[in-house]
């Protein structure tokens, strides 16, 4: 599972305590919007849902993704995945199905899958995925000092639907990347680590907020 921004102060305290300095290092990030279609602002009563390509992918970066818009939007009602593949069926509901774009409007468009929308309520279903990379790692090291680096990034991607109308609306992407490392100076560690996941989460999590606020009306 992706590690998420390492922020428990008992668990900084504690490396701190074994002579390794955690210390947050600069992290650069985007996010673009690329709507396609008319999307009405999300009401009152109405929710979302976030899924991965797979259910085992629910608790990846879809669930990074939904912690950050709850966290940024405490009032937008989020519905847990699992509720909404039981009861839409078909290929939602598959545990080894792996879902593509071009498929969720039909799926969506199933008797069950319309029962379910209406039944929790779900005007946006938002398919994420992405991934967390690491490379050019280097090593050096000299009179009792040494330092490893690397450059990380993560990428994500948020396909939106409108469930109840069956059609794609468009999509979100963030990016985030940074270079962890770590010097050691004899019994000292400073370690800098680069919260990429959680911060791209972050950003996504703002750019579906502001269009589940507003909506997208295309230019005419």
């Amino acid at each position: 599972m992706p590690t998420h921004r390492p922020a428990c102060p008992a668990f900084l305290a504690l490396l701190a305590a074994s002579g390794c300095i955690p210390v947050e290092a600069d992290v650069a990030a985007s996010s673009h919007p690329a709507l396609t279609a008319h999307a009405a602002p999300l009401q009152p009563a109405e929710s979302v849902v976030f899924l991965g390509r797979s259910a085992a992918d629910d608790d990846d970066l879809p669930d990074c993704v939904r912690d950050a818009l709850a966290e940024l939007s405490p009032e937008t009602k989020i519905v847990a995945p699992e509720a909404f593949r039981s009861r839409s069926g078909s290929r939602f509901a598959r545990p080894d199905a792996s879902l593509k774009d071009d498929e969720v409007a039909g799926l969506l468009a199933d008797p069950a899958a319309q029962q379910a929308v209406a039944a929790l309520a779900v005007r946006y279903l938002f398919l994420v995925d992405g991934k967390t990379s690491e490379s050019g790692y280097s090593a050096s090291g000299t009179m009792g000092v040494a330092a490893s680096s690397s450059y990380q990034s993560t990428g994500i991607k948020a396909t939106i639907w409108d469930a109840r109308e069956t059609r794609a609306v468009g999509q979100f992407s963030a990016f985030a990347s940074g270079r962890p490392g770590m010097t050691m100076i004899m019994f000292i560690t400073v370690w800098e680590y680069t919260p990429t996941e959680s911060i791209a989460c972050e950003r996504m999590a703002g750019e579906i907020q502001r269009f589940l606020a507003s909506g997208y009306a295309p230019d005419s």
